[in-house]
């Protein structure tokens, strides 16, 4: 009986975090900062370009907002991705391919009240 509730709690798992990868994901390729600010803690670290503080959601989304107006995303694919079991974070890297060259992105989630929010994005030029 525990290994039947177990393997259901890691099912749930997983569902969960290629569900929020997949969304994350698509909204990093259309450049989308409002649909990627649902993932958003209340405060969030970004660490892109010269860009290096941490924002409120709202600012957040604007200094996004403003990075995909210059470099519009043409792709993005996830690399890797994995979690910590003892803090209840997650972290996926991938690549984004934009009209004027390549940034790696790390982003680091945290699970409060049972949701995976995003505390730190970066986006690092290659």
């Amino acid at each position: 009986m525990k290994a039947i509730v177990l393997m259901s709690a890691f099912i749930a798992s997983f569902s969960f975090a290629q569900t929020d990868l997949a969304e994350i994901s698509d909204a990093i390729r259309l450049g989308d900062a409002k649909s990627l600010s649902y993932y958003f803690d209340q405060e969030i670290e970004l660490n892109i370009g010269r860009v290096d503080d941490v924002y409120s959601k709202d600012q957040a989304v604007k200094v996004l907002h403003a990075f995909f107006g210059k470099y519009p995303p043409k792709s993005f694919r996830n690399l890797h991705h994995g979690a910590s079991s003892t803090k209840h974070m997650k972290y996926y890297i991938g690549k984004l391919h934009t009209n004027s060259g390549s940034f790696r992105s790390t982003i680091l989630l945290e699970e409060k009240a049972g949701k995976m929010l995003i505390k730190q994005f970066s986006l690092e030029r290659q």
